[in-house]
């Protein structure tokens, strides 16, 4: 049997590392679009199918497994046509991610709700995500929250754990943090260490609804990680490199860090690349520095984008300088929603580094960092 994947939400649950010359800074929370996918162990129907259309879909995981997506697609196709459920969210996840067939996200969403009608509940996962993302179809946060609870009174832990999401960030429902709270207690301990046991650290790390207790959040966070969640060890580090509800080990943050980013989280290159540029635990290695926030701005991590443009094109550490590269890394940051990328695009206008001064352009950009959080840019606006 193959391992299935469903789309998922994971709160950041801790301040990123950068540096943007006389900026602190900032303390981040919010979505990882795209994040980590969780693996579903063997697919059964959920409803009454043929004998046939069970021997259809096993012969369309036996093809996957192979390696022949086309003709797995043939035979998920086939099965679905019989109502086969989790062979039409196998369907779907093809359509999805171009898996033997041209990608069609209208499809594959279709093909979710198929699914998730039939009682295969990480159809009802991926259709939430598909209408909270805007993927397939118009964003509808009313349909995502419909389907994260569908998701969840199936039993699917991953559904209740973005279901606390949606109360966590009010997704098609009030903002309460008393059920998120306890959505994410009842994934983690369902063994949904990714999402759940993460994001309950980020809860107690906050205080939302609950009294703040490092402590706390550190032990969910070993536990996200323990289990394979790379952003819990990523935010794990980074209390090891602040000392937030541990002795602080600069050593550990770095192993931790490390290990995040090995297995593809961008957070833990960012953090590890700005202890190699400044020996923060480990001896200074700048031209790896420059290549971690590379890997981290390949992956879309906003501060990544951001500190390679200064440490490595403004500042010229590791790499020559380049303030037009510094310039475009800046817009990518600022474009993701990062505070200090819009603040640092504001200062090359301002002083008219690598571009033509532009004192509107500067205050533009200063006012969309204030904006996203960036409380030195609103005294710029001034």
């Amino acid at each position: 049997m193959k391992s299935s994947q469903a789309k998922t939400f994971i709160v950041f649950a801790s301040a990123l590392l950068v540096a943007i010359g006389a900026f602190s800074p900032l303390d981040a929370g919010g979505n990882v679009p795209n994040a980590p996918l969780a693996s579903k162990t063997g697919a059964q129907d959920k409803k009454q199918t043929s004998l046939r259309a069970e021997i259809d879909y096993e012969i369309g995981l036996d093809a996957e497994e192979a390696g022949d997506y086309a003709k797995a697609v043939q035979y998920y196709q086939k099965a679905c046509e019989a109502n086969h459920a989790s062979a039409c969210y196998d369907l779907g996840y093809a359509y999805d991610e171009a898996k033997g067939v041209k990608q069609d996200k209208i499809k594959a969403l279709a093909l979710y709700e198929k699914a998730c009608d039939g009682g295969e509940a990480l159809g009802c996962v991926n259709a939430g995500y598909a209408y909270e993302k805007g993927e397939g179809a118009a964003v509808d946060r009313a349909k995502a929250f419909a389907f994260h609870e569908k998701a969840c009174d199936l039993g699917d832990m991953l559904g209740c754990a973005n279901l606390g999401h949606a109360y966590q960030y009010g997704v098609g429902v009030a903002v309460d943090y008393a059920k998120a709270f306890a959505l994410y207690v009842k994934a983690c301990d369902g063994g949904e260490a990714l999402v759940g046991c993460n994001n309950l650290g980020y809860i107690y790390k906050k205080g939302l609804g609950v009294k703040p207790d490092y402590a706390k959040a550190v032990r969910y966070y070993r536990q996200a990680c323990d289990g394979g969640g790379m952003l819990g060890c990523a935010n794990l580090g980074y209390a090891y490199d602040e000392g937030e509800g541990v002795e602080r080990d600069k050593s550990k943050a770095v192993a931790l860090y490390s290990k995040a980013c090995d297995g593809a989280n961008a957070m833990g290159c960012n953090n590890l690349g700005y202890a190699y540029y400044n020996a923060d635990g480990v001896a200074v290695d700048r031209a790896r520095a420059i290549a971690l926030f590379k890997k981290s701005c390949d992956m879309n991590y906003a501060l990544g984008c951001n500190n390679l443009g200064y440490y490595a094109y403004e500042k010229g550490g590791g790499a020559k300088k380049d303030l037009n590269k510094a310039r475009e890394l800046y817009d990518l940051a600022c474009a993701l929603g990062n505070a200090l990328g819009c603040n640092n695009l504001g200062d090359l206008y301002r002083y008219g580094r690598g571009v033509k001064k532009d004192i509107n352009k500067a205050l533009e950009y200063y006012e969309k960092s204030c904006e996203l959080g960036n409380k030195s840019a609103c005294g710029e606006k001034r």
